[in-house]
């Protein structure tokens, strides 16, 4: 994974524990553990931005999806490349 990026205060709690990708039927399978460093649960929203070879973001990038984590826990979020041109990806969060 190249890049993690939480882009407010409610998900910098939010961590990844390991990250992971491979190609299934050409497309681009990522799938992150993340963990709530906090006590507190938090809700947020995420996706998934798809990069091609020169590290360009491709247009097909995923739309915000909602999710939660209590205290402490951790949970693995994934997605595909829909268009199979991705070598890599990013997740950004942001709270609710």
């Amino acid at each position: 994974m190249s890049q993690l990026t939480n882009t407010d205060k409610k998900t910098r709690p939010i961590k990844v524990i390991n990250s992971s990708k491979k190609l299934v039927n050409g497309n681009l399978v990522a799938k992150v553990e993340i963990q709530n460093s906090s006590v507190h649960p938090i809700r947020f929203n995420y996706k998934f931005d798809w990069l091609d070879e020169s590290g360009s973001l491709d247009s097909s990038s995923s739309s915000w999806k909602k999710s939660s984590i209590n205290g402490n826990q951790i949970i693995s979020i994934s997605d595909i490349d829909p268009r199979g041109t991705a070598t890599e990806f990013r997740v950004l969060f942001k709270g609710i």
